[in-house]
């Protein structure tokens, strides 16, 4: 519990002085223990026959850069601009700010995620493509299902300088479904 107490001041504390930086770390660090959690799902908890496997700490990695030095802060901006463009948390201009959020940056974040992952992961750029070829429709459509309420509550209720904690929490979920989504060939 002291611990716990410490974590939340710490997290207060850095989100008043340094707050891209906090949600840098935090983002990030969700990011990898997303992946963390789907690696335990998928070779500790309920392995295939033959499949179990030790922890890709170079996957971990990769997922835990991207959300810190990349959605981290590109999500940051965006709901800055946001929140500019459309201040408030009336239900009209909360389904703006979800239409927008879904529909128009959700093109590039997913891109990237798809994109960058594999270029960390060494892929050339033409197999990162037609992974996202083949991916970003069925990702878009599944993931607008857990996006849309999320984000309702996002902006309605979450205050502008919590809001990419909470998003760090979403995206623990999200990154869950999109590791599914990353490790799916294609066949059913």
């Amino acid at each position: 519990p002291v611990t716990m107490f410490r974590l939340i001041t710490r997290l207060r504390s850095g989100m008043a002085s340094s707050p891209l930086i906090t949600n840098c770390l935090v983002y990030g660090s969700m990011s990898g223990m997303a992946e963390f959690s789907q690696q335990t799902l998928i070779y500790k908890v309920f392995p295939k026959k033959g499949d179990e496997q030790k922890y890709s700490k170079a996957s971990i990695l990769r997922y835990t850069v991207l959300g810190g030095v990349v959605f981290s802060p590109a999500l940051h901006f965006w709901y800055r601009w946001l929140d500019r463009i459309m201040p408030g948390t009336g239900l009209v201009v909360v389904a703006k700010k979800v239409g927008l959020d879904i529909g128009v940056f959700g093109v590039p974040y997913y891109t990237a995620f798809y994109v960058l992952l594999n270029i960390m992961a060494g892929d050339t750029m033409q197999g990162s493509l037609a992974e996202l070829r083949q991916k970003l429709v069925p990702t878009m459509l599944t993931t607008a299902a857990f996006w849309v309420p999320a984000q309702v509550v996002n902006f309605r209720y979450v205050p502008a300088r919590l809001r990419i904690v909470y998003m760090a929490g979403c995206t623990f979920v999200e990154f869950n479904i999109l590791a599914l989504f990353k490790k799916w060939d294609g066949r059913r």
